[in-house]
């Protein structure tokens, strides 16, 4: 229930967990075209981790979802797919990745209250970028993963169905104030013959927390 009408939301393909409210937020895909007139935005709703169920009046009263809209990209093409979202472990804030159909890639914050987004970069190669001077300042294709460390850095990983295939089946580390994604490294190869991965999901371990105390005496 929400503002597009009773939907079943049967499509997750963004999902992260919110310590603060010790419930799940997810993404339901809805883009099933691949121009500005035929986009539709994607659905946030919550879920509650230990059944799995839809935790429903999570926006409002009779209101299950809320709409993610889509934004513009740099070659003016409406993004609409909301491929993965992350909390920040120190902010709480939301983050969300958005391109259409594999292409284009622009980090967002969304609003867990109303879905609203504020508009942040798009992803690219930095620029300079010595690692591969040929693809400095281009736009990172096919994010399909998003994972904040919890000591706050932010990893994506690519899928297979992007227009450029140098981004493809790799993990990268990005830069949420800059908009920039370094190569970590590419995924394994598959085996011959076999059709290849599509990592779509991504998700970090935690690093060991600690507090030091120096105790002295003056």
């Amino acid at each position: 229930r929400g503002s597009e009408g009773n939907i079943s939301l049967n499509n997750v393909d963004g999902l992260s967990y919110d310590l603060t409210r010790d419930i799940l937020f997810a993404i339901h895909r809805r883009n099933d075209g691949s121009t500005n007139a035929t986009v539709r935005p994607d659905l946030l709703f919550a879920i509650n981790p230990q059944t799995g169920a839809l935790i429903p009046n999570q926006f409002g009263s009779g209101i299950d979802y809320v709409v993610v809209p889509a934004v513009l990209g740099v070659n003016g093409r409406l993004l609409g797919d909301v491929d993965d979202i992350s909390f920040h472990p120190a902010t709480g804030q939301l983050y969300g990745l958005l391109n259409t159909n594999g292409e284009g890639a622009r980090l967002v914050t969304i609003d867990v209250n109303t879905g609203g987004i504020d508009m942040g970069e798009a992803i690219r190669y930095p620029d300079p970028y010595p690692q591969n001077p040929a693809l400095a300042g281009q736009i990172i294709d096919d994010i399909e993963g998003l994972s904040f460390f919890n000591t706050g850095r932010l990893f994506a990983s690519t899928g297979t169905n992007g227009p450029d295939p140098v981004d493809l089946n790799s993990l990268f580390e990005i830069n949420i104030g800059a908009g920039t994604g370094v190569l970590v490294g590419p995924f394994p190869n598959q085996p011959p013959g076999t059709a290849p991965r599509d990592y779509e999901g991504l998700a970090c371990l935690t690093a060991e927390a600690a507090i030091v105390l120096d105790k002295f005496t003056n």
